[in-house]
């Protein structure tokens, strides 16, 4: 009995000291910690998404509960209208009090090791990672494989480039109008680069898909739904619903967001993992600031009908070759991209000349989001000197 008594305390010591020694380690007894305080959570969380309560610059920010605050771009020809319906088969009344439970997008969590970006230079507008970076992340091997399949999945989800015509009611400026506003949303909640163009992605390939004509006072609603469920694949913290029925004046319910996210996600099968531009000139790029100035001349092309039918691939070859020709890069077109892309200068000699154009006729219009939102993103000075330029 006295042997068992003095095995007994020895443990206990034991796990005493062990104790011990973690609580030095980490600073003091978890007993001690003090929980952290639910309203930091919230402002960390929201700050993550570019809000704030006034800035001397912008002016003010979108507040999820400021009732005066304005969205960033009124659109004027959407209004709310109540018991609406798209006009599809088997699908109920977007504005029925039936509760729908809101459908749910996979995410997939990859850990990823550590790598050295000391020499990157972050902005605040979200860019693509050249491929040096990107190679640092992820395992060589994977990366080519992963670039060949997309490749060859971008035409199998290409959206049909003359879907407006089965639309009456749209035209390609009211599209035009709709994807401003949404690149302004994108800079309000600091959405990442691939959210933007998977977002538009999916607005145009719901609208070559869905049965009977979208009405004009819908456009807005289907586009705020195409950006809500990109946000949920791409971002880490994407945005609340109750954030895109604000940015949106209230114009729809959330009744209604919901039923349209059940009905594009039916229509679209659940395939949102599509290739984009994005997705390319991240592959391609060989430096931070080729894939800056490329990424400008993509977004500018997001909101011209008549370049849907691009590839996706085709549209961030057109982009870096513009943009090496812009930064006198050289060689202009290297024969290892041309191969990797499978694309030629020449090949791209159409889309570049139709690219060029829609940048000189960009400083005249009177869309200019994309245009504001790279004059007031914080770009280190080589890249804010060369967009500088362009703008």
């Amino acid at each position: 009995i006295v042997f068992s008594l003095r095995r007994s305390f020895v443990a206990f010591l034991e796990c005493a000291l062990l104790n011990l020694l973690m609580s030095i380690s980490n600073g003091r007894p978890a007993s001690l910690q003090e929980p952290r305080p639910e309203s930091t959570l919230r402002a960390k969380r929201g700050s993550k998404r570019g809000a704030c309560a006034m800035d001397k610059e912008n002016g003010p920010c979108l507040q999820k509960g400021d009732a005066r605050a304005q969205p960033p771009i009124a659109m004027t020809d959407i209004t709310n209208v109540a018991n609406v319906s798209l006009g599809t088969s088997g699908v109920d009344r977007l504005g029925s009090n039936k509760d729908v439970p809101r459908a749910k997008v996979a995410r997939i969590v990859v850990a990823l090791p550590k790598c050295d970006t000391s020499a990157v230079k972050l902005d605040s507008v979200q860019t693509a990672v050249p491929r040096q970076v990107a190679r640092n992340v992820l395992e060589a091997e994977y990366i080519q494989s992963i670039h060949d399949v997309r490749l060859l999945a971008q035409r199998a989800s290409q959206p049909n480039a003359n879907y407006l015509a089965g639309h009456p009611q749209l035209t390609a400026s009211s599209r035009a109008v709709l994807v401003d506003w949404l690149v302004d949303v994108s800079v309000t909640f600091n959405l990442r680069m691939s959210t933007l163009f998977l977002s538009i992605r999916l607005l145009d390939s719901y609208m070559s898909l869905v049965t009977g004509s979208v009405p004009k006072r819908l456009l807005q609603l289907v586009g705020a739904t195409a950006m809500m469920i990109a946000s949920k694949f791409e971002e880490v913290t994407p945005p609340d619903l109750q954030d895109f029925i604000y940015v949106a004046a209230d114009a729809y319910s959330k009744d209604q967001i919901l039923r349209m996210e059940v009905q594009m996600l039916t229509v679209l099968d659940f395939r949102i993992a599509t290739p984009t531009a994005a997705h390319f000139v991240e592959h391609t790029a060989t430096s931070p600031l080729e894939a800056q100035v490329a990424q400008f001349f993509l977004e500018l092309t997001l909101g011209e009908y008549r370049m849907i039918r691009h590839a996706p691939s085709h549209l961030a070859c057109a982009a870096l070759l513009l943009a090496r020709r812009v930064l006198k890069l050289s060689p202009v077109w290297p024969a290892s991209t041309a191969a990797d892309m499978q694309a030629s200068e020449d090949s791209l000699h159409t889309c570049v000349k139709e690219m060029d154009t829609i940048w000189h006729a960009s400083k005249h219009s009177s869309l200019h989001a994309v245009r504001k939102k790279f004059k007031k993103s914080k770009c280190p000075e080589t890249v804010m000197e060369a967009v500088g330029e362009l703008l």
